[in-house]
Protein backbone atom coordinates (compact mmCIF):
# COMPACT_ATOMS: atom_id res chain seq x y z
CA UNK A 1 0.00 0.00 0.00
CA UNK A 2 1.61 3.34 -0.83
CA UNK A 3 1.55 5.94 1.33
CA UNK A 4 -0.47 8.87 1.56
CA UNK A 5 1.70 12.25 0.27
CA UNK A 6 2.00 14.92 2.38
CA UNK A 7 0.73 18.46 1.84
CA UNK A 8 4.56 19.61 1.52
CA UNK A 9 5.12 16.56 -0.97
CA UNK A 10 2.14 17.41 -2.82
CA UNK A 11 2.77 21.10 -2.67
CA UNK A 12 6.43 20.31 -4.41
CA UNK A 13 4.51 17.87 -6.96
CA UNK A 14 2.06 21.54 -7.87
CA UNK A 15 5.20 23.47 -7.85
CA UNK A 16 7.24 21.30 -10.31
CA UNK A 17 4.18 21.04 -12.48
CA UNK A 18 3.98 24.91 -12.82
CA UNK A 19 7.65 24.77 -13.76
CA UNK A 20 8.56 27.12 -10.58
CA UNK A 21 11.82 26.79 -8.41
CA UNK A 22 11.55 27.11 -4.48
CA UNK A 23 14.10 30.23 -4.72
CA UNK A 24 10.89 31.71 -7.49
CA UNK A 25 8.35 30.73 -4.99
CA UNK A 26 10.41 32.55 -1.55
CA UNK A 27 10.76 35.03 -3.44
CA UNK A 28 7.39 35.57 -4.64
CA UNK A 29 6.58 35.47 -0.83
CA UNK A 30 9.27 37.29 0.19
CA UNK A 31 10.65 34.55 2.64
CA UNK A 32 13.65 32.43 2.86
CA UNK A 33 14.66 29.77 0.25
CA UNK A 34 14.78 27.25 3.72
CA UNK A 35 11.52 27.69 4.50
CA UNK A 36 10.04 26.11 1.36
CA UNK A 37 12.59 23.39 1.63
CA UNK A 38 11.31 22.49 5.12
CA UNK A 39 7.64 23.11 3.85
CA UNK A 40 8.04 20.75 1.60
CA UNK A 41 10.37 18.32 2.89
CA UNK A 42 8.22 18.04 6.19
CA UNK A 43 10.85 19.60 8.45
CA UNK A 44 8.41 21.88 9.50
CA UNK A 45 4.65 21.96 10.32
CA UNK A 46 3.35 24.36 8.24
CA UNK A 47 0.89 26.93 9.24
CA UNK A 48 -2.32 27.01 7.46
CA UNK A 49 -1.69 30.91 6.36
CA UNK A 50 1.57 30.20 4.83
CA UNK A 51 0.16 26.76 2.79
CA UNK A 52 -2.41 29.13 1.48
CA UNK A 53 -0.11 31.71 0.54
CA UNK A 54 1.60 28.93 -1.25
CA UNK A 55 -1.56 27.61 -2.96
CA UNK A 56 -2.44 31.28 -4.23
CA UNK A 57 0.48 31.58 -5.80
CA UNK A 58 0.56 28.33 -7.35
CA UNK A 59 -3.33 29.45 -8.54
CA UNK A 60 -4.38 25.80 -7.01
CA UNK A 61 -8.50 26.32 -6.53
CA UNK A 62 -10.25 24.81 -3.59
CA UNK A 63 -11.44 22.15 -6.10
CA UNK A 64 -7.95 20.61 -7.77
CA UNK A 65 -6.41 20.79 -4.07
CA UNK A 66 -9.22 18.44 -2.96
CA UNK A 67 -8.97 16.81 -6.32
CA UNK A 68 -5.43 15.85 -5.37
CA UNK A 69 -5.86 14.87 -1.94
CA UNK A 70 -5.83 10.76 -1.88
Amino acid sequence: MAATPTVGEEIRAIRRARGLTQAQVAEALVVPQAAISQLESGATRPRWEVVARVLALLEVTPEEWERLRP
